[in-house]
């Protein structure tokens, strides 16, 4: 299973990544210029223990970041 889709059935998946790559594409490229240009980026997962890896990393540091304002 990939990030975000945890509870889309396996044979579902490319058709609703197909559907959320579609809709990012479609959005206007002269109003939102880096979405439409990371669509493919922002709806795959090459690397999923990276991409666990850093949402832990910076959940982390967020928080040591809060510890040091106080």
């Amino acid at each position: 299973q990939q990030p975000g889709e945890l509870t889309t059935a396996a044979e579902l998946r490319e058709t609703v990544m197909a559907e959320k790559r579609k809709a990012i594409a479609s959005l206007p490229a002269d109003r939102y210029p880096l979405l439409v240009a990371s669509a493919v980026a922002l709806t795959s997962c090459d690397d999923e223990d990276g991409y666990y890896q850093f949402g832990i990393d910076l959940f982390v540091a967020g928080v040591e970041g809060m510890l040091r304002r106080r």
